[in-house]
C-alpha cells in the first residue's frame, strides 16, 4: 500500500490471518509475526519469535488469545493479538505446520518434513492442545507429512491431510 510503500515484509510470507480490519502476517525467515491494518495498509506492529522458531501457520482463538505453528520451533506459540504480546510456547512434535482450534482446544499438524525428520517420535500426528492450560492432552496418528488440519464449522470433526513425498513411487495421501 502507499502508507507504507518501502516497507518490507522480510523472507517468506508463508500465512495470513484477520482479527477485524487486523492483518497478523507470519513471515518465517524473519522469524516474526507482522501485524498491518488492512484497511489502510498502516503498520501496527511487529511480534518477534526466538530465532529457532519459524512461524508457518496462524490461528485466531478468540479475541485476545491466538497461536502461530512454529516450523523449526516444533510447536506453537501463543499470542495475544490484541495487545501483540507473546504468551506460552508449547512443544508438540516436529516441524509443525497446519494449525486449527475450537474455543477450547487447538489441533497442531506435526509433519515431519516429509522424509527429513519422519523418524523423529511425534511426526505424522496431529497434537491436541487444552487451550486453557497451555498444555498436550492427545497425539492422534495420522499419517507422514501431515500438514493441514481444518475443524468443521460445526466444530464437531476435525480433518487433517497428510501427503507422502511424491518420490516414493507408492506414495499415499488422503485427508482423515
Amino acid at each position: 500500500s502507499a502508507v507504507n510503500a518501502s516497507r518490507k515484509l522480510g523472507g517468506t510470507a508463508n500465512d495470513i490471518a484477520f482479527k477485524g480490519d487486523t492483518a497478523f502476517i507470519s513471515v518465517t525467515k524473519s522469524h516474526a509475526i507482522e501485524v498491518v491494518n488492512a484497511k489502510t495498509g498502516s503498520h501496527i506492529g511487529t511480534m518477534l519469535l526466538s530465532i529457532t522458531q519459524d512461524p508457518w501457520d496462524i490461528e485466531i482463538i478468540s479475541p485476545t488469545l491466538a497461536c502461530v505453528s512454529t516450523t523449526n520451533g516444533d510447536g506453537i506459540q501463543f499470542f495475544n493479538p490484541s495487545s501483540l504480546v507473546l504468551l506460552e510456547n508449547v512443544m508438540t512434535g516436529p516441524a509443525t505446520q497446519g494449525v486449527a482450534s475450537t474455543s477450547s482446544l487447538v489441533f497442531v499438524a506435526n509433519s515431519g518434513y516429509g522424509t527429513l525428520r519422519d523418524t523423529v517420535a511425534g511426526a505424522g500426528t496431529v497434537s491436541v492442545v487444552d487451550v486453557s492450560s497451555a498444555r498436550v492432552v492427545a497425539a492422534l496418528s495420522v499419517g507422514k507429512n501431515v500438514t493441514e488440519v481444518a475443524v468443521s464449522s460445526d466444530k464437531k470433526m476435525l480433518y487433517a491431510y497428510y501427503q507422502e513425498l511424491y518420490t516414493n513411487p507408492n506414495a499415499k495421501q488422503g485427508i482423515v
